[in-house]
């Protein structure tokens, strides 16, 4: 068995060895591969991101009623199956199945990956380490889903769109054979005080929903991810439209995961230099460059203004990473351990929501406008950013724990 104090360090592996996603760089060839358009894809990704925002309450609560790492250990195995059925189910149910346990998963894991890590450092008395320890997990996160998008571009081309899903799905087995033997910490289960378990979680969102900092800590990064997740996934429409080369999507995804990295691996010293306001100030900017660059690279465009265009996208795209990390932490300082996965499965939640409908627009968008007008119309999107941004900079938030740690 791993040690609590090694534990940290495992969990990341584990996430890292997850985070090897070969598909990614090639995702919507792969659909096309499987009988898809490019507008179903956003229609089947908005459909599961739906999915797994109802699927984030219940899995989130299971991270506070139940073992926190055999609920990890579950969605690990979930991601794994969802491998399995777009290897061995053909055509679009194959799609279809994978993506729901690729939902599955994404929901057992999303906020008690975080939680367990921040009550492992809390064992240690070391809960202060939290931005720089998730931002070190992000960090290899990222490096391994680069290294991923390298390889995959490349599998796909020379040895078939099944070798990038194998990839996936052995990387995936190893992080399920290492959560095994992590530590489990069963004094921070919640004890069920009520006779309903459903009145519970509604005490606890709504407790959550009280606090006007977790609120709108909830709020920002929804809407934020939802703007950079449209750059990033409209990077392969544009390449395809380009009539760019299938082994440079590898170099492109690698660039936009090297951006993510990047984001990641400063986002304690840009928090400490900036401050949250001056932070949330640069992040807007950014968002605002990225859709300029995504509506600018529909016109006629030279190849090499053509990538540099693609590269401030993957910026932006990027810079997510870092808005998770940041919020993620301040609501951790805010919460109470035996809460902890149930209220930041609220904010996947919502994160969730945002982003399924959104992603749902898009396909009739993609499939009647065009390219440049969705982003074009997607870059409304900055406006609500801007409002939301301004309000937290008023809120004057501390990023310190307040009065619930």
């Amino acid at each position: 068995m791993i040690s609590i104090k090694n534990a940290p360090n495992y969990l990341i592996l584990a996430r890292t060895l997850q985070w090897a996603i070969f598909p990614l760089p090639v995702i919507m060839l792969l659909y096309q591969y499987k009988g898809a358009s490019i507008g179903d894809f956003f229609l089947i990704q908005g459909i599961f991101a739906i999915f797994t925002f109802m699927l984030e309450i219940p899995s989130g609560y299971m991270g506070d009623l139940f073992s926190r790492k055999n609920v990890i250990s579950l969605g690990f195995f979930s991601f794994m199956m969802g491998n399995v059925m777009w290897l061995f189910i053909p055509g679009l149910s194959g799609i279809v199945c994978g993506e729901a346990m690729f939902a599955v998963s994404h929901s057992l894991c999303s906020g008690t990956i975080e939680a367990y890590l921040y009550d492992l450092l809390k064992k240690e008395h070391k809960e202060y380490k939290m931005n720089k320890k998730l931002g070190k997990m992000e960090t290899y996160s990222g490096i391994s889903m680069m290294l991923a998008t390298l390889t995959g571009g490349f599998l796909y081309e020379h040895i078939g769109p099944t070798a990038v899903i194998w990839g996936s799905l052995w990387a995936t087995f190893l992080a399920l054979l290492i959560s095994f033997f992590l530590p489990d910490i069963p004094e921070i289960r919640r004890h069920v005080t009520s006779n309903s378990k459903i009145k519970d979680v509604l005490n606890i969102s709504q407790t959550a929903f009280k606090n006007n900092e977790i609120k709108w800590l909830i709020i920002y990064p929804s809407l934020f991810g939802l703007g950079t997740l449209i750059l990033m996934w409209g990077l392969q429409p544009i390449m395809i439209a380009k009539e760019i080369p299938v082994y440079v999507f590898g170099f492109v995804g690698a660039f936009n995961m090297m951006c993510r990295v990047g984001w990641s691996s400063s986002s304690a010293k840009l928090c400490n230099l900036l401050g949250i306001n001056g932070l949330i100030k640069l992040l807007l900017f950014v968002v605002i460059i990225g859709f300029g660059a995504a509506v600018s690279v529909g016109y006629p465009t030279p190849l090499p203004l053509t990538f540099l265009l693609l590269g401030m996208m993957a910026i932006a795209a990027g810079s997510h990473i870092m808005v998770k990390i940041v919020t993620t932490t301040l609501i951790n300082h805010r919460i109470q351990s035996d809460e902890r996965a149930t209220v930041l499965s609220l904010k996947s939640m919502a994160d969730k929501l945002f982003s399924g409908i959104g992603l749902i627009l898009l396909k009739p968008l993609f499939d009647i406008i065009g390219i440049q007008q969705t982003f074009l119309v997607s870059s409304s999107l900055i406006l609500m950013t801007a409002v939301v941004s301004y309000h937290l900079i008023k809120m004057q938030i501390e990023p310190q724990p307040t009065n619930r740690t």
